[in-house]
């Protein structure tokens, strides 16, 4: 199971995140606040 898991979230591409691993993606993630007036 823990195999598994390391492979999905670190070796596994995903379409919906535009072919990076989960763990790319929330390595770089950063959210787009913007100005608020």
């Amino acid at each position: 199971m823990f195999a598994y898991l390391a492979y999905y979230n670190h070796d596994h591409l995903h379409q919906t995140f535009g072919y990076h691993t989960p763990h790319d993606t929330r390595i770089n993630y950063s959210p787009d606040f913007g100005l608020v007036a």
